[in-house]
């Protein structure tokens, strides 16, 4: 009897294997960008993959979400996937190492599956779901992608895939996490390295210099970041809020560890000045891109390589003020990816009352702190006809001109453009500048 129960068994068991068939898939080399966000296949624990030609992806709970799918798994009734009516944006957590372009293992799926509430037969199906490292993977086909899933997806020959979410779906954003210290002048001249081993400030006799060093928490390694200090009295009352620096960390190599841009203060406090409270606030960097297109969907985003730009260019796109500004640190702070978040995230200016000021601390007498409205520093377009970029210098700069009258020149790298209210409309950026940053010929 045993015997027999023991032949039964094994048979079960061939059947079994026999129906999961296995095929061999390969992790692709070409890019995957899910919303904007590049996956990263070489370190990600579960990248996509290729099978006969057609790209896979991972239904993990995290990527299924991002595109607005919710899962469902119960051992009786196998696999069921249904939309969600909001998206999450998509971090990588764990980590491995993936042969790019190599062959892997898979099976086809033997258990049931529904979508959108209808049963997928995978045994007669030309691109079966697959099974890759213990996680179900659909095909990418125009069925599911678009007909089911209400997906975008495109092939780019230079940015390779292209996936993006139903945009009418409710972004769902992740706090970001922040640190806080709060220190007085007197702590800052003794203390080196503070807040999560990241920022460090260095006292030299007229200026305290904060920066944020990279490389000594691995946590954090390509994390975006945003430095402010705020200014209070001995009343407990705010005097402002400065937005230090905000930029991307980068891993160390060999334990090497590069600063970020050093941001210096007077060594003597403000008499109004009684104490700062840094605040240090840190996104993934997937997170800080999905803030900036859910804050900024409204605006358009172009690249200007022309020699000249005219003034009824700008009048065409609506403009009545125009902002430049500085390339480094704001476009190289997304490294390899120019998505402007920055462009029109970063700012110079300061916060006091919910309003954004441009802050003079020098010009400051009897304890008084001087602020002046950022609109101010904005460039009417009616100062200049002409915005002239002269590709023969060294640094390129961009020459405001009113007829042959030079209006203003700044070396700058990107343009943000106003209505007459103030409203951000437009960012110009300066193509030549940018290919120029990135090593592109």
């Amino acid at each position: 009897m045993k015997k027999i129960v023991l032949i039964f068994c094994m048979i079960m068991l061939l059947a079994t294997t026999a129906y999961a068939e296995e095929v061999e898939v390969v992790i692709p080399e070409f890019d995957v960008t899910i919303n904007g966000n590049i996956i990263d296949n070489q370190t990600e624990q579960y990248p996509f993959i290729t099978y006969k030609g057609i790209t896979y992806i991972p239904m993990t709970w995290d990527l299924s979400y991002a595109l607005g799918l919710e899962l469902n798994w119960e051992p009786s009734n196998g696999l069921k996937v249904s939309k969600r009516d909001k998206m999450k944006v998509y971090v990588q957590k764990e980590k491995t190492y993936n042969n790019l372009g190599k062959p892997y293992p898979a099976e086809a799926v033997s258990f049931p599956v529904k979508v959108n509430g209808k049963a997928f037969d995978n045994s007669i199906a030309d691109y079966p779901l697959l099974n890759f490292r213990n996680i179900t993977y659909f095909p990418m086909t125009y069925d599911y992608m678009v007909n089911e899933f209400n997906s975008g997806y495109k092939w780019d020959d230079i940015l390779g895939l292209l996936v993006s979410a139903d945009e009418n779906l409710e972004i769902s954003i992740p706090e970001p996490y922040y640190v806080s210290l709060k220190v007085n002048h007197e702590e800052l001249k003794e203390k080196g390295i503070l807040a999560e081993q990241m920022i460090h400030v260095e006292y030299d006799g007229d200026y305290e210099d904060i920066s944020v060093v990279n490389g000594l928490n691995h946590e954090y390694d390509g994390y975006y970041y945003n430095l402010y200090i705020s200014h209070y009295n001995d009343k407990d009352e705010l005097i402002y809020t400065d937005i230090l620096m905000n930029a991307n960390i980068y891993e160390s190599v060999d334990d090497y560890t590069n600063p970020s841009e050093i941001h210096g203060m007077p060594s003597d406090p403000l008499v109004t000045e009684a104490y700062y409270v840094l605040d240090l606030e840190l996104l993934p960097i997937p997170v800080a891109r999905a803030e900036f297109l859910t804050n900024y969907k409204d605006v358009l985003f172009t690249y200007f390589d022309e020699v000249t730009l005219s003034y009824e260019d700008l009048m065409y796109e609506g403009a009545v003020y125009m902002e430049a500004h500085l390339l480094p640190g704001s476009f190289n702070t997304l490294p390899g990816d120019l998505i402007p978040f920055a462009a029109a995230k970063s700012t110079q200016a300061s916060s006091k009352d919910g309003e954004n000021f441009d802050v003079n601390v020098y010009a400051s007498d009897s304890g008084k702190v001087s602020f002046e409205p950022v609109s101010k520093s904005y460039i009417p377009l009616k100062k200049f006809n002409r915005a002239y970029i002269d590709p023969r210098e060294l640094n390129w700069g961009l020459k405001l001109y009113n007829n042959n009258a030079l209006v203003d020149e700044i070396h700058k790298g990107y343009i943000k453009l106003y209505d007459k209210d103030y409203k951000l409309i437009k960012v110009m950026i300066n193509k030549a500048e940018v290919d120029s940053e990135m090593g592109i010929q």
